[in-house]
C-alpha cells in the first residue's frame, strides 16, 4: 500500500515553496499528498476574476517548489 495524506492548508493558505520543498523532503519517495486547491479558487468567484488568471497563478506558485 502507498503512504499518502491530503492537505487542507493549502485550501486556507498559499503555502511557501519552502513549505512544499520540506514537505518532500521529509517523506518517502514513493509518498503521495494531495492538496486542495485554494478557497479563493474554488470558493470566491469575484475575487478570483480580479485577479487574473489564478488557477495559472497558483499552478506556477506551487510548480516553483518541485
Amino acid at each position: 500500500s502507498q503512504a499518502s495524506i491530503g492537505i487542507s492548508g493549502t485550501f486556507y493558505r498559499i503555502q511557501t515553496p519552502a513549505s512544499f520543498r520540506r514537505w518532500l523532503d521529509e517523506t518517502p519517495a514513493d509518498f503521495a499528498f494531495s492538496l486542495k486547491a485554494p478557497r479563493f479558487l474554488t470558493h470566491r468567484a469575484a475575487l478570483a476574476t480580479s485577479m487574473g488568471d489564478p488557477q495559472s497563478t497558483w499552478v506556477a506558485h506551487f510548480s516553483s517548489a518541485l
